[in-house]
């Protein structure tokens, strides 16, 4: 019998445990101060209850000990002091996380303990490095140069559910996506590397068509070199990982950003949300406010720019939300009141990539995939059962580890994307895949 240690709790924790029991005779404990609500779920011999913050390693210590592997499903403060404990007890560790270099430099010690330490492989990131990875070793077979690779992945509201002026709704708290966009964007495009300050991450953005959807918005976030070599695509003259939004998005988040609703810096007090605008913006709320707002903002004054922050309640006079110390808190907690998910809506995770080559005859073929999940009204979201289903579909191949695999990893090598592959397919999920010649 196994042992699984599972770091948090959040929508997507309640659909990994129901993987894992279902194929493993595995134990489960969980560890957080709602763990409660995942383990009346199921069978309490075989999943527990521990009501510890899981950011305190301290007292987690014994409990990792005890396990064979750690999950961490969400965000951790401290990721690289986990791994040296998960080293020093010799316990495997699967998370969603981002790699980064601490952890990295780890992997030395992580192959001399026989462990296997997987990372990346939730929704985002995880399915994307998947998808490509499959799709590219198919491609490598017939021996072109690999000219451009783009991905975009993104989860939103149906179109049905689509019925907010950002075009927008969070599963979960926004805090963990607003965060992904407070980090500087490095990509690609025609052999040349840019880069975008945080400030200016909303700026460049494009449209994609996509089937039976129409035109999304696209834009490239966090670091896609970083991935390039991932990918080993040096040769690729576009390189970009980036986000699927509707349309409006990037333009408004790109002014409230600019406005200052990102930042971490203590507001002095309290005031009304019209009063905090103001006093970010450095302007009066006395004598056409708006007037004076959106000449800060370079747009005009009946810009539909505009009546998106009014709806979000920017420009009200209403008290700035209990608790929130920073406008960064703010706007979470205004998009948390306003943006969010009814019982009865479903979500929509839509990934495309696109891959040009080239070949010796210099004619080009363009490959794409696309990947489009609905949730089910009472049953889940997309997000929620891809993210849980992608975790157990990882644990499950650390326990049986055919390969012996070890080592710091992401899913970009075969012995760990292929079976994953093989598991969503066997679980109907399902990518569209084709190609066009003479591009």
């Amino acid at each position: 019998m196994n042992n699984i240690l599972v770091l948090g709790t959040g929508s997507s924790v309640k659909m990994f445990c129901h993987q894992i029991l279902d194929v493993t005779d595995a134990t489960i404990k969980i560890i957080d101060p709602a763990a409660e609500s995942i383990v009346k779920h199921f069978d309490k011999n075989r999943v527990l209850a521990h009501k510890i913050d899981p950011n305190n390693l301290q007292r987690l210590e014994s409990f990792i000990s005890d396990a064979d592997i750690v999950v961490v499903p969400k965000t951790l403060e401290n990721l690289s002091a986990l791994a040296q404990l998960c080293i020093r007890y010799r316990v495997h560790l699967v998370t969603q996380e981002r790699v980064n270099r601490d952890i990295v430099k780890w992997n030395d010690e992580v192959v001399k303990n026989g462990l296997l330490f997987l990372f990346e492989v939730g929704l985002n990131p995880g399915i994307d490095h998947i998808s490509a990875m499959t799709l590219l070793e198919t491609i490598r077979q017939r021996e072109a140069k690999i000219l451009s690779f783009e991905s975009y992945l993104g989860d939103m509201p149906a179109p049905e559910a689509n019925d907010n002026p950002f075009g927008f709704k969070f599963v979960e708290n926004p805090d963990s996506v607003l965060k992904k966009f407070k980090n500087p964007v490095f990509f690609r495009s025609q052999n040349q590397e840019i880069k975008l300050a945080e400030k200016n991450a909303f700026e460049r953005y494009w449209l994609k068509d996509i089937e039976s959807l129409g035109h999304m918005e696209v834009f490239p976030y966090e670091n896609s070199l970083f991935y390039q070599d991932f990918y080993h695509l040096p040769e690729a003259e576009t390189f970009i990982l980036g986000v699927f939004r509707n349309p409006g998005w990037c333009e408004s988040m790109d002014k409230i950003v600019k406005m200052g609703y990102m930042s971490n810096k203590k507001i002095p007090g309290p005031m009304s949300m019209i009063e905090l605008t103001a006093l970010l913006i450095r302007r009066k709320t006395t004598g056409h406010f708006i007037r004076k707002l959106a000449n800060f903002l370079n747009i005009s004054p009946t810009s539909v720019i505009l009546k998106r922050l009014e709806w979000l309640g920017l420009l009200s006079e209403d008290p700035i939300p209990s608790g929130c110390g920073t406008p960064f808190q703010v706007l979470s907690a205004k998009m948390n009141e306003k943006m969010v998910y009814q019982d009865y809506e479903r979500d929509l995770v839509l990934l495309f990539q696109e891959v040009i080559v080239e070949y010796p005859d210099l004619k080009h073929e363009k490959f794409s995939v696309t990947l489009a999940q609905y949730g089910n009204p009472g049953k889940g979201m997309a997000s929620t059962r891809l993210n849980g289903l992608l975790l157990s579909l990882a644990v499950q191949l650390v326990l049986k580890n055919k390969s012996r695999l070890t080592g710091v990893r992401l899913p970009v090598v075969a012995d760990i994307y292929r079976p994953i592959m093989q598991g969503l397919d066997d679980h109907k999920v399902q990518f569209r895949r084709k190609i066009f010649r003479d591009v």
